[in-house]
């Protein structure tokens, strides 16, 4: 049976790219990767990419899972930031010591959740307002592509892609 990764798109602006090459990488090495948003149905990605989402957040079972992966773009921080829903459901994959991962702005959404409490993490931080955003809720920001502190891994957004899709990958071989 594969291991399933799920990976969590904003309905509206997620990021093509990061959402594309994690997601390639990870079914090419043999693992099924399963979408979801705030509702089930159509999502529209910033470059204008679309894909469905199979089923809602609130709707999620972190049992079903071997790891969380949320994309940024545009569309994230208004979906997520500061959502019960998607912080019940990261709190039930942090409980169950599954592999919690985020790029580009998405490590806002991980540490406002507090899973980057006390964690080495980066975060997409061109206009030098992230990094302040992920520390004032006690992250460490590392300025590097990709960060993997435990089983969080974060990363700084489309250049990181490849890299953090195969960290992701190597992450969950090893479990």
């Amino acid at each position: 049976m594969k291991k399933k990764i799920l990976f969590i798109v904003a309905p509206v602006g997620y990021q093509d790219y990061e959402y594309e090459a994690p997601k390639k990488i990870l079914e090419t090495d043999g693992f099924e990767v399963v979408t979801a948003s705030s509702e089930n149905g159509l999502c529209r990605g910033y470059f204008g990419g679309e894909i469905k989402a199979d089923f809602a957040i609130s709707e999620v079972q972190a049992d079903d899972f071997s790891a969380v992966v949320l994309i940024g773009g545009n569309g994230c921080l208004k979906a997520y930031s500061k959502n019960e829903n998607i912080f019940q459901m990261l709190a039930d994959f942090k409980r169950k010591n599954k592999i919690i991962s985020a790029i580009c702005i998405a490590p806002v959404v991980l540490a406002q959740a507090g899973n980057l409490k006390g964690k080495d993490a980066t975060v997409w931080n061109e206009d030098g307002k992230q990094a302040r955003e992920i520390e004032k809720y006690g992250a460490n920001f590392i300025e590097k592509n990709v960060v993997r502190d435990g089983n969080i891994i974060t990363a700084n957004g489309p250049k990181a892609a490849e890299a953090f899709g195969k960290i992701i990958s190597e992450l969950i071989q090893k479990i």
